[in-house]
């Protein structure tokens, strides 16, 4: 059988995009964390109620629910219009810092001047604070199918 099997029995399992490895790869050997991409979301999980008819027959329902949406005030950039981010000075916008301990060895960090983003905000958005994302809520209409059991997940 092979496999993983003789280092000491790996039991993980890997769910995502295939390129998505790689940064999975790399956070386990201490590298950077995986940023975020544009447009990829969270699964939303809503409870809803419904009529026993509605459930029989079918039907169209209106959700609500919040989300995290690009600041349009500053277009995502976190920095007051007119203004724009910065390249940190102390990793050359890399966002990590290398270090020597004992001469031959090298040790990556987090830089700590702009905690990993490799951008420096001097006038941060006064309506995302700097995040360059809002909370807001969407409304999507939701169909139904008929003959829908208890539990079922659309």
């Amino acid at each position: 059988d092979a496999g993983f099997g003789g280092f000491g029995g790996f039991q993980g399992g890997f769910q995502g995009a295939p390129d998505d490895i790689f940064e999975e790869l790399a956070n386990m050997f201490g590298g950077r964390q995986a940023q975020s991409r544009r447009g990829e979301g969270k699964d939303v999980n809503i409870s809803l109620n419904i009529s026993f008819m509605d459930a029989a027959k079918g039907c169209t329902k209106s959700v609500t629910y919040d989300v995290m949406d690009t600041c349009v005030t500053c277009d995502g950039s976190g920095a007051q219009p007119g203004s724009k981010p910065r390249t940190c000075p102390a990793c050359g916008g890399t966002g990590e810092t290398v270090n020597r301990a004992m001469g031959v060895f090298q040790v990556r960090s987090v830089c700590g001047t702009c905690r990993g983003t490799g951008t420096i905000i001097d006038r941060p958005c006064t309506t995302c604070k700097g995040s360059g994302r809002v909370r807001s809520q969407k409304t999507t209409e939701v169909q139904i199918p008929a003959g829908i059991s208890e539990e079922f997940r659309l």
